[in-house]
């Protein structure tokens, strides 16, 4: 069994930690460090990784990291900032069926939520979900497309991870986890939900730190997934346009720095206007 972590951060005293309770959980744990400040770091601190050179995306980074690590029947995917009791892990870890099987194991303690539809997603992209997610174009499609957790931290088989491919990498910064929940459901996998007391996942901040080139990633990563699913690429970019251009008076109360937040509306709508892919921050500038 292999752990990968795509680490932004590279905070050593924490992946430290992280590894050494993998390791007692049967896991060979491995970083991705996708940026140089945290490559130079993981380096120093002799913690086995994987040196990509490049801040990918997520999905990206961790298709990377599972081709690099040799040969593997089960692969654990875990945000470098999971805080997760070893027993409790073990106890999943010690009744795996076959790495052949199609099977994934959610492990992220959080409720099953249903994979975004047309509105739910536009609502993330607009910060109007609580209002989208009331509207009718999800009513009476959520149970055909299935439920899902985070990826923070999520067992998947050898088996179903060629089957599907792997994550798909044209959903950059968000949806991939929806994303590969709705292919593993349209193959009948077996998804399990156990309750795994011993994991916790602090809020990550890193979004809203570089929200000004984050959010232009986001954006598009919505939009590719609504053009996956749901919309042709042309009305998915203009729906994902109206969106942002809903979300700035949002700004305004959004507890995100506004300056930065109003650059990455602006940057997110010019990249959908203009069919560019953005960037995330840049590997060496971090």
């Amino acid at each position: 069994m292999v752990a990968v972590s795509p680490t932004l951060r590279g905070d050593i005293d924490a992946l430290h930690g992280l590894f050494n309770r993998l390791r007692e959980s049967g896991f060979q744990p491995w970083a991705v460090p996708t940026s140089a400040g945290a490559q130079q770091r993981v380096d120093a601190s002799g913690l086995p990784n994987v040196s990509i050179g490049a801040n990918p995306g997520f999905g990206a980074a961790v298709t990377y990291g599972l081709t690099h690590v040799g040969a593997w029947d089960w692969a654990l995917i875990i945000n470098d900032d999971i805080e997760l009791d070893a027993d409790a892990l073990s106890s999943v870890t010690s009744s795996l069926p076959s790495g052949d099987d199609e099977v994934m194991i959610y492990l992220d303690p959080v409720a099953p939520k249903s994979v975004p539809g047309l509105a739910s997603t536009l609502g993330q992209v607009s910060l109007l979900s609580a209002v989208a997610q009331r509207l009718p174009a999800d009513a009476g499609s959520a149970g055909r497309r299935g439920q899902f957790r985070p990826f923070s931290i999520v067992l998947i088989s050898h088996g179903l991870w060629e089957r599907l491919g792997g994550l798909d990498e044209s959903l950059p910064y968000t949806f991939e986890d929806a994303d590969f929940a709705r292919r593993a459901s349209a193959v009948s996998a077996d998804v399990r939900y156990p309750t795994l007391t011993g994991v916790h996942h602090p809020a990550s901040a890193t979004s809203r730190r570089h929200v000004d080139t984050v959010l232009p990633v986001a954006a598009w990563s919505a939009m590719s997934y609504l053009a996956k699913w749901h919309l042709p690429r042309p009305i998915a970019r203009g729906a994902c346009v109206l969106a942002l251009v809903a979300r700035l008076p949002m700004t305004l109360v959004a507890p995100l720095d506004r300056r930065s937040h109003v650059r990455g509306v602006l940057s997110a709508v010019k990249a959908l206007a203009t069919d560019t892919a953005p960037a995330l921050p840049l590997y060496d500038s971090i």
